[in-house]
């Protein structure tokens, strides 16, 4: 048959509730969450759990549909004549642009739509007649009232330092010994010249395989505290490159350690992140503001209440996807 299919689902589908008066149908919330993962979540597992997973999955879309159908209206409340006929312009333009890919054949069109995202060619078109429509609305909307300082960036880098300019990475060893004979002979061989990392494999009792080397530590050396004994840690932070700390007390005994390289990270400077930082700042107020606005809608609009719709659904869900009783 070459009826359109979105005409044979209403035929056969339930109304679940109204937004301004425009019919929710359950295939509507169906779709949108995908009829074969409903399907196959159904057959997995059991009618309780499956009620379960579903209220979850239907309440969030219920709430997205319900949100997007609002918005919408309000949006459309909004447009002048030649808005509505600028829209009808981008529409066509849109038609052209995806006909286009499929060499013109308007048969192949819709049956690639239908394939890859399970819409008609109006539907299709609708759908991005909406988005360019709730975008333009909620830019108009929100936008003029974004305002970011130069200083909000500022300050939003420095409160965020270590993301822009993190801290180096640190090769650390490490010598402990558990007897005083044995720290006399570390001392004597370090004072001899002799490398840390030799010392290391022939006294210590720890890593000495590995010449006390230390897994990496991310941290500036001014802050280092890394290691579990704090003597040791103070005693490092004070070491330059090439150098090691005197011998220090530990609970195994008496250890050493050794500052061998420091690896600078990478860091961005102010003007380098500027505009990466404001947009995000804008971002955050937009989300902000859109949340608001949300909120004000939901408890403003005409609409079948929430837990009504969502009731329906989950009647209808089990009936078509819950294994039997």
């Amino acid at each position: 048959s070459t009826a359109d299919p979105s005409v044979y689902r209403l035929t056969v589908d339930a109304m679940v509730g109204q937004i301004n008066g425009r019919p929710i149908y359950a295939s509507t919330i169906f779709d949108q969450i995908g009829e074969d993962s409903l399907k196959r979540l159904g057959a997995a597992i059991s009618r309780n759990e499956f009620r379960q997973r579903a209220t979850a999955l239907l309440q969030q879309h219920v709430m997205a549909k319900v949100l997007s159908e609002l918005i919408l209206a309000e949006a459309e409340s909004t447009l002048s004549p030649e808005q509505r006929m600028g829209l009808l312009q981008m529409v066509r333009v849109e038609r052209e642009k995806i006909l286009a890919k499929f060499f013109g054949s308007e048969a192949e069109t819709r049956q690639a739509l239908l394939a890859e995202q399970g819409l008609t060619l109006e539907e299709y078109l609708q759908s991005k007649r909406e988005q360019v429509l709730v975008d333009k609305y909620r830019h108009d909307k929100f936008w003029p009232k974004i305002n970011v300082t130069r200083r909000d960036v500022e300050r939003y880098y420095h409160l965020h330092k270590d993301k822009y300019n993190p801290a180096p990475t640190l090769k650390i060893r490490l010598i402990v010994v558990d007897t005083e004979e044995k720290a006399e002979a570390v001392d004597a061989a370090l004072k001899a010249g002799a490398s840390f990392e030799d010392v290391a494999k022939e006294h210590s009792t720890r890593l000495a395989a590995r010449g006390g080397l230390m897994p990496p530590f991310n941290a500036r050396v001014s802050e280092f505290k890394g290691l579990k004994w704090q003597p040791l840690n103070e005693a490092i932070r004070n070491l330059g490159v090439g150098e090691h700390t005197a011998r220090t007390k530990i609970d195994l005994g008496i250890a050493w350690a050794y500052l061998e390289q420091v690896i600078t990270g990478e860091g961005q400077s102010l003007s380098e992140v500027f505009p990466h930082i404001e947009g995000h700042l804008r971002n955050v107020q937009m989300d902000r503001l859109s949340k608001k606005y949300n909120a004000e809608l939901f408890k403003n609009g005409n609409f079948t209440p929430l837990n009504e719709m969502l009731a329906s659904l989950i009647d209808i869900a089990m009936a078509r996807y819950a294994q039997p009783e």
